[in-house]
């Protein structure tokens, strides 16, 4: 029976090699994801592709609140309003 555990740990061995090469070879983010400072207009953008997605409201709520959703929802749920930000 060692002979097998053996044998499954050198596999073991080789694939999590295997994952630290592919890791290591990936090129690194100049900025952290999400950091990325976007347009106004591409917050629009943003806003009307995940608007009717209960699940990306769902993501909101849970990364910023709910009070962090509804100002979400009042800066772009209407467009022509001007916001404090000068947007």
């Amino acid at each position: 029976m060692a002979k097998k555990e053996n044998q499954y740990e050198a596999i073991a061995n080789l694939l999590a090699a295997d994952l630290v090469a592919i890791v290591r070879g990936m090129p690194e983010s100049p900025t952290a994801p999400g950091k990325v400072k976007l347009t106004r207009e591409e917050q629009r953008l943003k806003y009307q592709q995940m608007r009717d997605n209960p699940q990306a409201w769902a993501d909101i709520v849970a990364r910023h609140g709910r009070e962090g959703a509804f100002l979400y929802w009042k800066r772009f749920s209407n467009p022509n309003e001007q916001t404090t930000d000068g947007g």
